[in-house]
């Protein structure tokens, strides 16, 4: 049952003592981190709502092991104007949306990109923050999955969070923000939602969004290879689901819709198909790293490339190949049955991410601390002053050209609207 606005508010002011918690999955690839993270709170006593999207229609196979979970097709204006929350989720992208007075944490949804030849997931967390500086005047605490390494374990390393934006923008706010190493809700999720006794007899493709992968360059030549090089597997790909890669998605399947092994994969958790994959083959998908390491079936790393060596090369979760005929044997060395993988993968996980498979009990445990906006000792506790200026024109002028230098060096322009929003700002208030 989804649940209506008015249900959650009538939730909101029953719940006598306990805690009360908002959770927004705001696209697709959001719901199982938050129905996995809603369920561990669940199971700590506390009452959760998950808010995904209208266009999502989760089913039981989807649900399995989450029954209890609470859901709800809220829009923002609707969250914003609950009562009685306690906390509020979502993850790093998302804005303006949690009710007022409330404690916010963000989740870093995704794993990093994983270079083709490493055998780690290397994360500086505050790289974050220029992404998205949204997130400074946003969250109380954010969790993240990735273990950082000692010379990114100090408040220096965040020194964006000082100073950054005006203080009309952090009312409310804690003077500080919490970086917890809470470890990858969505590996809850897909760790117990991928069990099956199928039989492992598909190979996936599951590439990351365009344009950040290199599905349009790779995706046809990736999937012939493979259909054509097994055909007693049936490969099926399975694109980003967003409107324009879908859309791609479509348009190529089109195109080999008289390949009879080849399957196209577009629902909306892409359940059904990974349970039966014996392995995936992405560029770098966070999705396809989190199949692995669930899973425990390997993953091969493609970047089909024509002035590189033919040979496969082992990487992180399985292998690497930059050719068509290393693509072959990556496969190949993945299916033969040499290597327990599923102790390789666990071994890796267990030296790049924190708590992996109990991130969600590992937040849930220390749910009351938020609430109270409290720090563990473990946590990474960073200063968020606002910038005050004092030598207003001067201070103005500095502060200009430091917004538009952060413009200028984050991927895809994604500090934009945040830099211009201070920029306009400060002109008003003080020119």
């Amino acid at each position: 049952m989804i649940l209506s606005a008015s249900s959650v508010q009538s939730l909101a002011d029953g719940r006598r003592s306990q805690l009360f918690v908002v959770l927004y999955a705001n696209s697709i690839p959001r719901v199982g981190t938050f129905i996995a993270l809603a369920g561990a709170i669940q199971a700590h006593g506390y009452t959760a709502v998950v808010v995904i999207p209208d266009s999502v229609t989760l089913t039981a196979e989807e649900l399995a092991g989450f029954e209890d979970v609470l859901v709800s097709n809220m829009k923002a204006d609707e969250i914003r104007a609950l009562k009685g929350v306690d906390l509020f989720f979502s993850s790093e992208v998302v804005h303006d949306v949690a009710p007022a007075n409330v404690v916010t944490v963000g989740i870093l949804h995704a794993l990093p990109r994983a270079g083709i030849h490493s055998h780690k997931i290397s994360s500086n967390a505050a790289r974050s923050f220029e992404a998205h500086p949204e997130m400074i005047r946003t969250f109380d605490y954010v969790a993240i999955a990735v273990k950082q390494a000692p010379a990114h374990w100090n408040a220096d390393n965040y020194s964006l969070l000082n100073g950054l934006y005006p203080p009309a923008f952090l009312t409310d706010r804690r003077p500080v923000i919490d970086i917890v190493p809470a470890g990858y809700p969505k590996l809850d999720y897909s760790s117990r939602i991928l069990k099956s006794g199928a039989p492992s007899d598909h190979i996936l493709y599951t590439p990351t969004k365009y344009p950040l992968g290199r599905v349009r360059k790779d995706a046809e030549g990736i999937l012939r290879t493979l259909t054509e090089g097994f055909p007693d597997k049936e490969v099926v790909f399975r694109p980003y689901p967003s409107t324009e890669d879908l859309a791609f998605g479509r348009e190529l399947a089109n195109r080999l819709s008289r390949v009879t092994n080849f399957i196209l994969d577009d629902s909306a958790t892409g359940v059904a198909f990974q349970r039966r994959a014996a392995l995936a083959v992405t560029d770098h998908s966070s999705s396809a790293m989190t199949f692995s390491i669930a899973t425990g079936r390997p993953l091969v790393f493609a970047h089909l490339e024509n002035n590189v060596s033919d040979a496969e090369e082992r990487s992180l979760f399985g292998y690497s190949a930059t050719s068509k005929e290393a693509l072959l044997n990556s496969v190949r060395c993945c299916l033969d049955g040499s290597i327990d993988w599923s102790k390789v993968i666990a071994d890796e996980a267990e030296e790049n991410l924190y708590n992996p498979g109990g991130a969600g009990d590992y937040i849930a445990k220390r749910l009351h601390l938020m609430a109270d906006r409290k720090s563990d000792p473990s946590w990474l506790t960073v200063n968020r002053s606002p910038w005050v200026p004092k030598d207003v024109q001067g201070a103005v002028d500095e502060h200009l050209e430091l917004l538009e230098a952060l413009r200028k060096r984050t991927p895809g322009g994604r500090a934009d609207a945040a830099c211009l929003e201070i920029a306009e700002h400060i002109r008003a208030e003080h020119t």
